[in-house]
């Protein structure tokens, strides 16, 4: 094979790895407006986050005074609140409240829950300590990355689909592992949620390395242009209204 050939192609790859496709025109620009922080989506996302910081603070004084009914609330309200974080993006798109603002709460929600229920589950061995400091890598780079990245592109962007699959991945086993923690020792439910467990922390890690790849190197999910969906139609561009016009019979005259 040509050299030179071999040279071009390389350096072809080397400039798309260092400038993807963000100049691409159909991305559009970030929009952030005052009306978007008070949104049914942002508040859905701070009641969820509010929710998970109270019950892992609940959480820890529950086990240091070992009080299993505190314990079991705190469980329920941090559950309550990763639940709500899953609602958000579905009620922003019914509600047409999607923005570039309601993104960014949501992503710092999501990063903020973990480490809060990750810390207080790792303070009292319930989900091992590496694990934990795994999970919390993942989030310090992509939040890193995704910082550096915005300050130097004005592009929307949005995370990664291998990011979103790895954040439900670490919820998959944090819920596994609690489980575990709350079955009978020896019993099948302690297996079944310690393999879960583990198969999941597993999967986690994989997409984790695959979605801090696209971080580094600014392949974020393309944000939705959704400024069609939420500006009314114009009037100009509305077909006239046709007007049914009502034919009047003939009447047949006998003679």
């Amino acid at each position: 094979m040509d050299i030179g050939l071999v040279l071009w192609y390389s350096a072809f790859i080397m400039a798309k790895v260092e400038h993807p496709a963000v100049d691409s025109p159909t991305r559009r620009e970030r929009e952030y407006y005052v009306k978007d922080i008070f949104s049914v989506p942002n508040a859905i996302s701070a009641t969820g986050l509010g929710l998970v910081l109270y019950g892992a603070r609940k959480f820890d004084t529950g086990k240091r005074t070992h009080d299993a009914r505190t314990v079991r609330t705190a469980i329920m309200m941090m559950a309550g609140g990763r639940l709500l974080d899953l609602l958000d993006g579905k009620a922003a798109r019914c509600l047409h409240q999607e923005s570039d603002l309601g993104a960014a709460v949501d992503a710092v929600g999501d990063k903020c829950g973990m480490l809060a229920i990750g810390t207080a589950m790792a303070r009292h061995n319930i989900i091992p300590k590496p694990v934990v400091g795994m999970i919390a890598a993942k989030n310090t780079i992509n939040a890193a990355a995704t910082a550096y990245y915005g300050l130097g592109h004005t592009e929307a962007i949005r995370t990664p689909k291998a990011g979103k699959l790895s954040m439900a991945a670490d919820n998959v086993a944090i819920a596994a592992y609690m489980a575990e923690k709350c079955a009978r020792k020896g019993s099948k439910m302690e297996r079944v949620a310690h393999t879960v467990a583990v198969g999941s922390v597993a999967l986690g890690a994989v997409l984790g390395i695959a979605a801090a790849k696209d971080y580094l190197t600014g392949h974020y999910a393309k944000a939705k242009d959704y400024s069609k969906s939420t500006k009314s139609t114009s009037a100009a561009n509305t077909p006239a209204r046709q007007h049914h016009i009502r034919m009047r019979r003939k009447r047949r005259v006998r003679g």
